[in-house]
């Protein structure tokens, strides 16, 4: 029984390839979200050890369960934002593709102009010969991957080898 998927063109085939790093941001939506669930289980229990009256503790308990559904919320989805989403940069012997969750773009190296770093805002900006600039987002390294896009480009347009190997 034969396969059913076509084979991938070594012109498409990526020699290097770039994910975006949200690990800092995803840190920080996990950390808050566990305060809410350390927070919230904290009040249920502290209804329990504490004399208080009941409509107090009743509100105090139902503030608490209320923190520990948002935190699970919270953390659960972000976790799961983190998992399914898929943009990524990749360098081929064709061009640059550029891929996110909605589409998929490949700039062939004969089209793109120079690839530069906007480092304030953490993009990688790929410049066109017909004047249009295609932003990135690449966080903290878009520096580096704007200089390997350049150096891919560079050994494209001159036609060396682009790989090392």
């Amino acid at each position: 029984m034969g396969s059913s998927l076509a084979p991938i063109d070594d012109a498409d085939a990526p020699f290097e390839y770039f994910r975006v790093d949200r690990s800092g941001g995803t840190r920080r939506v996990l950390a808050f979200a566990a305060c809410l669930i350390a927070v919230g289980a904290t009040a249920v229990g502290a209804t329990f050890v504490r004399r208080v009256s009941e409509v107090l503790g009743q509100i105090i308990a139902l503030g608490g369960g209320l923190c520990v559904l948002g935190g699970l919320v919270i953390g659960f989805g972000s976790m799961a934002a983190v998992v399914m989403e898929n943009a990524y940069l990749a360098l081929t012997r064709r061009g640059v593709v550029l891929h996110t969750d909605a589409d998929e773009r490949c700039i062939t190296w004969d089209a793109l102009k120079t690839a530069r770093a906007d480092r304030d805002a953490g993009i990688v900006e790929l410049e066109l010969d017909d004047g249009e600039l295609v932003a990135w987002f690449a966080g903290p390294v878009c520096d580096d991957i704007a200089k390997r896009v350049a150096e891919a480009h560079r050994r494209a347009i001159h036609r060396l080898p682009l790989t090392s190997s």
